[in-house]
């Protein structure tokens, strides 16, 4: 099994463009690209997750069933101008005690919507992991201003490696 850390690898490089995209919904698309694991270490998903014509929080999380409990999140607030991790379930969101996230940010504007990006380790302690080979299950929400009660929420399938996924240069075509 990966090497779990609790502080990101130092020789974290995310490539200049994110590689693949995930549109989730007419509003939302995911761009993101995999850092593989090595044999001491666990990879990291680079990702920047873009909603239009959205005003509030936004978040992407990681659930073994497409359902909130006893799952965790990246959750950007633009008003707070925060991007950390929340631990899902039982109707709570509660931060996460491991703040681990690189690169993190959350922008907000008319133009371009909100915006959210962040670099995440693969394999953590105590969180499930997101598998670099297989199916994962991703969950996407947003709502208004401040946390709390989301109009949107979505689970989605998908694979890091960009099977079954977009990626940009076919996109563009």
């Amino acid at each position: 099994p990966p090497l779990m850390l609790d502080t990101p690898r130092s020789d974290l490089v995310c490539p200049d463009t994110l590689t693949y995209l995930k549109e989730i919904d007419t509003s939302a698309t995911l761009h993101y690209a995999l850092v593989p694991s090595t044999t001491s270490s666990s990879g990291y998903l680079c990702a920047r997750l873009e909603v239009r014509n959205h005003e509030g929080w936004v978040g992407i999380g990681i659930s073994d069933d497409g359902k909130m409990k006893d799952s965790y999140a990246i959750i950007g607030i633009p008003s707070e101008n925060t991007v950390q991790k929340y631990l899902l379930g039982g109707g709570k969101v509660t931060l996460s005690e491991e703040q681990t996230l690189k690169d993190a940010s959350i922008t907000q504007d008319d133009f371009f919507g909100v915006i959210l990006t962040f670099t995440k380790i693969l394999v953590e302690e105590g969180e499930i992991p997101i598998d670099e080979d297989g199916e994962n299950i991703f969950l996407h929400a947003r709502g208004g201003g401040g946390l709390g009660y989301h109009p949107t929420r979505l689970a989605f399938a998908l694979n890091l490696n960009g099977r079954n996924d977009t990626t940009v240069e076919e996109k563009e075509e």
